[in-house]
């Protein structure tokens, strides 16, 4: 059984209405006879009806959308301005004089400043008058619709109205001639379910009437839609009547308008459009690294420099504490391969984050660099480093409660004074360290390093040391043998976890997940080089946890001064992130005009582990660069147009123009509405000589032309409906297959 879809249009070529707006009579006889034949009487009747439409003004609710947005600015040589009715039978709902059947008594046109005469000092394309000054005497110089006598309006009717005067000889770059209005307007019924409503897509049955006007000169335009009535029996609309010699401008009615600017693209002039930008990069999808050509010199030097390379490293200079400057490898956490597993859990501190590559004499210094990076925004984040001092804080006070609970008053004694200080320090061996200390300074044949430990355990000095530094038999303690822990340090060890425990949440509430803290850090620190992220390209890597590892070592760094605060910053480290969203698996940087011109542009993905739910976060850390994390390991990822409804256009200014042609019928693997195989290129072909007006009819030529190559039955002619198919620009969307790939096996190794 099949389901109805979430979105259904269906376009039709017009909906003529059963009778078009204008004043009928309605009139009704009955004969009363009697029983034997003879006529009694007639009753009659006779009313008045008027069928009204909107003829001289459309109200906000009348308007359903139009395109391109008011006041847009923006790059539309592709797109043909278009309006969306409420009323699906507007555009045939009136008649006018010597108009042939079917078209529509509206149009829809584009100008430019320079193509009209405007009486208003704020320099509007439109004036606001009275429907009466349009049945009066004609300004000079000025052609007023001309009336038939039984639909003149009054001359008194004081209803509001906005015209607009076209100058004579404009009117043949803006108006289309009387034989392309038939195809300028159809309906548009629309069917969406309540659960999936998407932007731009009313519900209903509506008009839409086409402009044919394409942009081609920068500047601004205004989309107008005008009556014809009054003018249809004119040479300019194909009719006979000549217009008057002193004329200069024609003044029609504008129910509706709207302005907007075009901006041509600069430079790549044929890559303007969505398509055209998708396709530049196709082809350039690959891992984020730079590639490195082939050279002479040493085979193993060049296989150990391209293994590198291919890892994401680039060469940097680091400089040594002396002064030195010595090249390096840096890789931030973008990688074009999985990261091989270190060795040790992250350094306290930068210097010891630092990798030597002893086969090669050479640093890698990403993780130092992470750690850096980490202090530096922990320091500009003011609510972290006030958690982070409350957390220490706090982690030192029960450090003294712990340690006079055991006896040990660590330099406090009972009263709390100076003189318990100074005794508790001449009781815990005072003399003894100093004797020792001035033994050593002599040259005593005993080292200081061999002499005896004589600090007590209840020194907090002391009870640190061996909380980071535990004594021989830690290791074995952690697997159930070795020497026992003293309880001091026992305790003291849980109590601070303890503290962890009770400060990890403001922490966190403070520091932000791992996928917000990547879309924060600097651009150079996550792509290092620019050739790794050249323009039209798409980058596909994996998210190095190690890394982010070391940039949060950092950030828990930032204002530590004692052993404590470094054990208390391990402490969180091994306890307290687990409450924050996992690190992202893998990413995607796209570099392109599309980020730029398209700031919604829509990302989704799809898992190669189907089971698993695909979370995807975005973020542009330049104009035109998008920053896309996943996750977890995506198979093909989609970016897509944001939905906008039925635009009407072009797809590419490329090749003069292209048209993606669509079936307008079921056909053999086709449904209607689908892409067809050959598309109907030059488009500018079409335009009339010297204008920027579509010709519609020569393009219906060119599709069925097209149609004929890809299989449509001969007995299917172009309609308006079918027509406006072709020209629809519905959401782009280009998809990847992301080169990342399952990873192997995640092995030991040295990096």
């Amino acid at each position: 059984m099949s389901t109805a879809p979430d979105l259904l249009v269906t376009l039709a070529s017009r909906m003529t209405p059963s009778l078009p707006a204008g004043a009928y009579t309605l009139s009704a006889t009955q004969p009363l006879t009697r029983g034997n034949g003879t006529r009694e009487t007639v009753l009659s009747a006779r009313r008045e009806v008027a069928v009204t439409a909107p003829r001289f003004a459309l109200s906000a609710p009348d308007v359903v959308a139009v395109h391109p947005p008011p006041g847009a600015d923006g790059d539309f040589r592709t797109t043909l301005p278009h309006l969306c009715s409420a009323s699906a039978a507007l555009p045939w709902a009136r008649s006018p004089d010597g108009w042939p059947a079917g078209s529509p008594w509206l149009a829809l046109l584009t100008v430019r400043d320079d193509d009209v005469v405007s009486d208003d000092t704020s320099g509007t394309v439109c004036s606001a008058r009275t429907v009466g000054s349009l049945a009066g005497t004609a300004p000079s110089g000025v052609l007023l619709p001309k009336w038939p006598k039984d639909q003149a309006p009054e001359k008194t009717d004081t209803a509001a109205c906005r015209t607009v005067d076209i100058r004579l000889d404009a009117l043949a770059r803006v108006l289309p001639p009387r034989a392309d209005h038939r195809w300028l307007a159809h309906v548009r019924e629309v069917t969406v379910k309540a659960s999936t409503r998407q932007a731009g897509w009313e519900p209903g049955c509506h008009s839409v009437v086409l402009g044919t006007r394409m942009p081609r000169t920068a500047g601004r335009y205004t989309a107008l839609l005008v009556s014809l009535e009054g003018f249809t029996t004119y040479t300019f609309l194909g009719g006979s009547d000549s217009v008057p010699g002193d004329v200069t401008r024609v003044r029609m009615v504008a129910l509706w308008s709207w302005s907007f600017t075009h901006t041509p693209a600069p430079g790549d002039v044929p890559t303007a459009s969505f398509s055209a930008l998708a396709a530049r990069l196709t082809g350039s999808v690959t891992t984020l690294r730079l590639t490195h050509p082939p050279g002479d010199g040493d085979a193993g030097v060049r296989q150990y420099v391209t293994d590198r390379l291919e890892r994401g490293y680039v060469p940097v200079a680091h400089q040594l504490p002396t002064g030195e400057h010595l090249p390096a490898w840096y890789r931030g956490p973008f990688t074009a391969k999985p990261a091989v597993a270190l060795p040790r859990t992250p350094s306290d501190t930068a210097d010891e984050s630092l990798i030597l590559l002893q086969d090669h004499g050479l640093y890698d210094v990403s993780y130092a660099c992470a750690h850096s990076l980490g202090r530096v925004l922990a320091l500009a984040n003011s609510r972290l480093l006030s958690a982070l001092g409350a957390y220490r804080s706090a982690g030192l006070s029960v450090l003294h409660r712990v340690a006079r609970a055991n006896g040990h008053a660590a330099g406090v004694g009972e009263g709390g004074g100076p003189r318990d200080r100074f005794d508790s320090l001449v009781t815990n061996g005072l003399a003894a360290s100093i004797t020792k200390g001035l033994a050593h300074k002599r040259g005593s044949a005993t080292p200081l390093a061999s002499a005896p430990d004589t600090a007590p355990a209840g020194d907090l000095a002391a009870l640190v040391a061996r909380l980071t530094d535990p004594a021989p038999g830690a290791e074995g303690r952690e697997a159930g043998g070795g020497e026992e822990e003293p309880d001091a340090v026992r305790t003291t060890r849980e109590a601070l976890a303890s503290v962890a425990e009770e400060h990890v949440l403001s922490i966190a509430a403070a520091s932000p997940d791992p996928a917000r803290l990547l879309a924060s850090l600097p651009l150079d620190h996550l792509v290092p080089h620019e050739a790794m992220l050249p323009q039209h390209s798409a980058r596909f890597f994996w998210v190095d946890a190690q890394w982010l590892d070391a940039l949060e070592a950092g950030v828990l760094s930032a204002g530590a001064v004692t052993a404590l605060d470094t054990y208390l910053a391990g402490t969180l480290r091994r306890r307290g992130y687990d409450l924050l969203p996992p690190t992202p698996a893998a990413g995607c940087l796209l570099r392109s005009p599309l980020v730029r011109e398209w700031p919604d542009l829509l990302v989704e993905a799809t898992s190669v582990d189907t089971s698993k739910v695909m979370t995807v976060h975005t973020s542009r850390p330049l104009p035109d660069v998008l920053l896309t994390l996943f996750s977890t390991l995506p198979n093909t990822v989609t970016f897509r147009e944001p939905p906008h409804g039925l635009s009407m256009g072009i797809d590419s200014t490329a090749d003069r123009g292209t048209l993606r042609l669509r079936a307008p019928v079921s056909m053999t693997g086709k449904s209607p509405g689908q892409a067809l195989d050959t598309p109907a290129v030059g488009i500018d072909a079409h335009l009339r000589a010297g204008t920027e007006l579509l010709d519609p009819a020569s393009l219906a030529t060119k599709v069925r032309a097209c149609w004929t190559v890809n299989g449509v039955p001969e007995d299917h002619k172009p309609t308006p409906a079918s027509l406006a198919l072709q020209l629809v620009q519905g959401a782009g969307k280009f998809t990847f297959t992301a080169p990342v790939g399952q990873p192997s096996s995640r092995q030991e190794a040295r990096p």
